[in-house]
């Protein structure tokens, strides 16, 4: 309809896939109460389009080109407007699109340059920033990562700037002028000070491994849609839990690369949360050292049975294929392997029940339990129904199991674990956040060392190390399941994003070298390449 209000001798000048979209997003009407990934832009204002279709020239654009992450941009810019940012936090990533009407190809000519706007948080912000070599077909990426420089870490300011970027594209029918185009997208952040270690939270998303593109099924075995499509992020499906975390004071970054990345003296806690990967032995190596100086683990485990596993397989009509999951509801021989160091394992078990403590209860689904536990702990039993017997034999049984676990770890300054068997209970997709008030325990005992629900530690501490087998034994990863094609543990491990060259960025991004096989080699200065002059032609006769 849009396209139709463009005379048909000017179609070929105005109309491209850029051209539309560029009309559509720059017009469109923001509702209230939705945030920018639930509505895009907003609603479609076909007039206003209409008339930026015909009024504007072809050129180069961002969306969305601004980035307000304070409080007052809630909710359309929610989560990054829930969370202030400060100096050593993990970066905040965004990623816009480059819209070029100009034509199906172009490129950026130079580096993108920030300018920071004047005032007190002038020399707060590091951006760094990625992009797109080559803008084709017609749109290309653009990434900023945001930190907060050292000099501002005791500021409580807002810093704000621009990054302009320039865009050049060949010359369009009928003429032999080089087109080029200025934009700029409009940052503005909310600096704080840093917050005390006690009161930042690490969330563990490397970890996490999601379908599509293997079989990882739902933690939840009750649900019949078994393919977990949910993200297992914290501002997907455990976005609750998020705000429920920001609403007691914490502050949760969100770690997208491995443990050796990372600087465990600022945070209290590690959260690992339905973890479905592998970890290396450097990892693990690094995880005791730092328990040993204070970081805290947090563990919300899942369910894997390999006998579950291959009976949830299913015949796939669209491949053809038969499709066995790659790992359980998570993947407890990595995080066994991970816990190793402390004493601690969880079972091949699969649990389903209540868990009560005094007056608080949660819904247990699908859970994992509680095998091994060391001297001094303390242990909480409940009693379950053995999910995977019945799922495999159709017979039923109810055994009392560990679900829960507390564990101050040897050491003066050393930190402290807290166990859990289950992460549905706090999931979105499950609707239910019944086990909250375990979670909230859990970061008092690792965080504020002393829960508010007493039960928790009035507990008798083991008196020896706890070991049982009666119930399900450490699972053993089986290679039949080919964990290893999805794994990020696997084959030569990525430099951390601060060590990284561009090319390795790209790389990380998705965008490897073979991604740009076909693009022309830039100058050795690391200019563009000259684009030679077009002869002239004329207009088509029909929309291109």
């Amino acid at each position: 309809l849009l396209a139709s209000t463009i005379p048909f001798e000017k179609r070929h000048v105005l109309l491209n896939p850029a051209s539309m979209k560029q009309a559509l997003v720059e017009t469109a009407q923001r509702q209230s109460g939705a945030s920018i990934y639930e509505q895009g832009a907003g609603n479609l204002n076909l007039y206003a389009a209409f008339e930026s279709l015909t009024a504007k020239p072809l050129r180069a654009t961002i969306w969305p080109d601004t980035w307000d992450l304070t409080a007052g941009a809630c909710p359309y810019m929610w989560p990054f407007c829930t969370q202030p940012l400060y100096h050593g936090a993990q970066p905040i990533i965004i990623n816009a699109t480059i819209l070029n009407s100009m034509g199906v190809t172009g490129h950026v000519v130079g580096a993108p340059v920030f300018t920071p706007d004047a005032g007190n948080g002038a020399k707060c912000l590091d951006v760094k920033v990625d992009h797109a070599r080559v803008v084709w077909p017609w749109s290309g990426y653009l990434a900023l990562y945001v930190r907060v420089r050292a000099e501002c870490k005791d500021l409580n300011v807002v810093a704000s700037g621009v990054l302009s970027v320039s865009v050049q594209s060949p010359p369009h029918y009928g003429t032999t002028q080089v087109q080029r185009s200025e934009t700029s997208l409009k940052l503005t952040v909310q600096v704080v000070p840093t917050p005390a270690r006690s009161k930042r939270i690490l969330w563990d998303h490397w970890h996490n491994i999601q379908y599509p593109p293997g079989f990882f099924p739902r933690d939840n075995l009750a649900n019949r849609d078994y393919l977990d499509w949910n993200g297992d992020h914290i501002h997907t499906n455990f976005r609750a839990l998020y705000a429920k975390l920001r609403e007691k004071g914490y502050f949760v970054e969100v770690l997208g690369e491995d443990y050796l990345c990372f600087d465990a003296t600022q945070y209290g806690s590690l959260m690992i949360v339905d973890s479905e990967d592998r970890f290396r032995p450097e990892e693990v190596a690094k995880i005791q050292q730092d328990v040993a100086q204070g970081l805290s683990l947090v563990i919300l485990a899942e369910w894997y049975n390999p006998e579950v596993m291959k009976k949830i397989k299913f015949f796939d009509d669209n491949t053809q294929l038969w499709w066995t999951p790659q790992t359980g509801g998570g993947h407890v021989p990595g995080l066994n392997d991970l816990l190793k160091p402390f004493g601690i394992a969880l079972s091949q078990g699969v649990w389903r029940g209540a868990f009560n403590l005094g007056v608080h209860s949660a819904n247990v689904k699908s859970a994992t339990s509680i095998i091994d536990f060391p001297q001094g702990g303390l242990l909480h039993f409940s009693q379950m129904q053995d999910e995977a017997m019945s799922m495999l034999s159709g017979k039923h049984k109810s055994v009392s199991v560990a679900m829960l676990g507390l564990y101050q770890t040897p050491g003066a300054d050393a930190g402290r674990i807290g166990v859990w068997g289950d992460s549905s209970c706090v999931d979105n997709k499950e609707d239910d956040m019944s086990c909250w008030w375990v979670v909230e325990a859990m970061l008092e005992f690792t965080q504020q060392k002393q829960p508010q629900i007493a039960p928790l530690v009035k507990t008798t501490a083991l008196t020896t190390a706890y070991s049982e087998r009666a119930h399900g034994a450490p699972p053993k990863e089986d290679p039949q399941f080919q964990l290893g094609l999805y794994s990020r543990a696997e084959g030569v491990r990525k430099e951390c994003r601060d060590k990284q060259t561009q090319t390795d960025i790209y790389s990380t991004l998705g965008f490897g070298a073979s991604a740009y096989a076909h693009v022309p080699t830039f100058g050795a200065s690391g200019s563009a390449p000259t684009i030679p002059s077009l002869p002239s032609a004329p207009a088509p006769s029909v929309l291109e």
